[in-house]
């Protein structure tokens, strides 16, 4: 089937703004105020992207940092927070996601050594860098369809198959894109601000 691409012209919030210690969850209590619990107790300011893998297993990222002051990716395992992997980046991220053979991708307003933005990718052992070749602002949000195809946007949206980097048509539509997502048919939504 033919993929398509739908454009939502409203306002959509594609990061997530959790401005607490922790990440919460709701235990599905109808009463909305004693039915959230904090998932441990590690300082994480500003979450701003969520994913959860195909086993349950969480991931947060965003502007935090560890001890030593490094950006860094938190696991949740059911029980406590770890680091997954050691990060080199200089800024925050603001978009995390993953495909069906375990990979984390993660994109935000960091840069490589010669200032250009660039996705991350953890293949369950280390974080690589995958060079950006469409150009652009920083990366927004990110998502991948059935075939393990990245997607990639902000003021762009760009098409990563594993060893090429595509920059789909957007013309006529002139603003960041906050959030995008692919369905079960493999069409593709974004979302932003007036378009």
């Amino acid at each position: 089937m033919k993929s398509k691409i739908w454009i939502l012209p409203f306002m959509l919030m594609g990061m997530v703004f959790l401005f607490t210690n922790s990440c919460k969850k709701d235990s599905g209590s109808s009463n909305s105020s004693s039915g959230w619990s904090a998932l441990g107790n590690k300082d994480m300011y500003a979450v701003y992207s969520l994913y959860a893998d195909k086993n349950g297993i969480l991931y947060a990222a965003g502007a935090f940092t560890n001890s030593s002051g490094n950006h860094y990716v938190a696991k949740w395992d059911g029980s406590k927070w770890s680091e997954v992997g050691t990060l080199n980046i200089n800024d925050n991220i603001f978009a995390i996601c993953g495909d069906s053979k375990g990979n984390l991708y993660i994109g935000g307003s960091f840069t490589d050594s010669n200032g250009a933005y660039y996705v991350a990718k953890w293949n369950g052992s280390s974080w690589t860098n995958i060079s950006f070749a469409p150009g652009g602002g920083y990366i927004l949000t990110l998502c991948t369809d059935a075939s393990d195809n990245l997607f990639a946007a902000s003021d762009f949206v760009a098409k990563w198959d594993g060893n090429t980097w595509t920059r789909l048509n957007m013309s006529g539509y002139d603003h960041f894109v906050n959030t995008i997502l692919i369905d079960a048919s493999n069409n593709l939504y974004v979302g932003g601000g007036a378009f």
